[in-house]
């Protein structure tokens, strides 16, 4: 999680916090790219879409996956993952 001193972020810093928490959560993600960025209601959250390389078998064939983060503005905190259905 972000602290920042009474600064909201923007819409690059929670794209960051976004692909840091998708980093820890899922290590074998390859190729993180964020997709789209933008503010989620009245200003509490950004929602950020990031997209990644991961195996979707024993062969290893690899395939784009895609996420939507929740990120809260004032806390820099994750608030929710979810899957992008296509």
């Amino acid at each position: 999680m972000v602290k920042t001193a009474s600064k909201t972020l923007g819409p690059k810093e929670s794209a960051e916090v976004a692909t840091r928490y998708l980093k820890e959560l899922i290590p074998l993600a390859e190729q993180i790219l964020v997709e789209e960025v933008y503010r989620a209601g009245r200003g509490g959250a950004w929602q950020v879409t990031l997209s990644y390389l991961a195996s979707i078998d024993i062969d290893s064939l690899l395939c784009r996956q895609c996420k939507v983060l929740r990120v809260d503005a004032k806390s820099g905190e994750v608030l929710s993952m979810r899957i992008l259905r296509k």
